[in-house]
């Protein structure tokens, strides 16, 4: 009996050893998921801030902070509230930025690029054919008297402003012209450069008036199509820089202490 007792003291200790051990191996499983959640969430902001900045894709962008938010609420820690609070905004204005469609605007001014060949020019004007010849005698010589003397003074409105023919190499160019603003605009549009779109966009517009024919079908859906972009309120990109400021102090202050 003394020996059975013994052996049941000794698998106590044993037994609270292991107890022990487990507890702290738990506490170390539980720390390390949590240091893993905290540097997934920082690396997730980080991606989000990179995406936006230098590809101007919102959609990854608040894609990636959404999932940081999904992790610190995993995480449980009333210390990450106020970067929960910050992700929150800042979800809300990439939200209302992706709204704009960047992307699609973009890919409407390639397609006008590439639609340029089949808008047609303005027709070159007609040579006018002078009047039929006047009669021989009294009659027909005071008709050209009178003729001449209107031509000393010509009086015409400033609408109607008759353009140079255009030979065909300068149709060309104009055509390519035409096309690449059209481009710059959408490759400036992708950057983030408002001012750009704006000013190519608009000079684009002044050329569709100048040089094409307004009346067909193809000019006035460019036209429709361009004046729509041009509405489009341009913001700038918002800033998603302040969670992963706040992220990073929060997690120093608390290794340091």
């Amino acid at each position: 009996s003394a020996q059975m007792n013994e052996q049941l003291d000794t698998l106590r200790e044993t037994q609270e050893t292991l107890k022990g051990g487990v507890q702290a191996l738990h506490g170390e499983i539980g720390k390390g998921r949590r240091t893993w959640l905290i540097t997934e969430t920082e690396n997730l902001l980080v991606i989000a801030q990179h995406r936006l900045a230098y590809a101007r894709d919102a959609r990854q962008a608040l894609e990636a902070l959404r999932v940081a938010d999904r992790q610190l609420q995993q995480l449980g820690d009333p210390d990450y509230l106020p970067v929960r609070k910050l992700l929150e905004n800042e979800i809300g204005a990439l939200e209302g930025f992706e709204r704009l469609d960047l992307s699609s605007m973009a890919q409407r001014l390639g397609q006008l690029g590439a639609r340029v060949d089949t808008l047609v020019l303005v027709p070159d004007p007609k040579p006018r054919t002078e009047g039929a010849a006047t009669s021989v005698g009294e009659q027909g010589f005071l008709r050209e008297v009178w003729k001449d003397l209107r031509n000393l003074v010509s009086i015409r409105t400033t609408t109607d402003v008759r353009r140079p023919l255009l030979l065909a190499e300068q149709k060309y160019f104009l055509r390519e012209n035409l096309r690449l603003m059209l481009y710059g605009a959408q490759v400036a549009l992708l950057h983030g450069d408002f001012t750009t779109v704006e000013l190519n966009i608009k000079a684009a517009r002044q050329w569709l008036r100048d040089y094409y024919d307004a009346g067909t079908p193809a000019v006035q859906s460019a036209a429709t199509e361009l004046d729509g972009i041009l509405k489009t309120r341009a913001v700038d990109l918002p800033d998603i820089s302040a969670s992963l400021k706040a992220l990073r102090e929060i997690t120093a202050r608390r290794t340091a202490s």
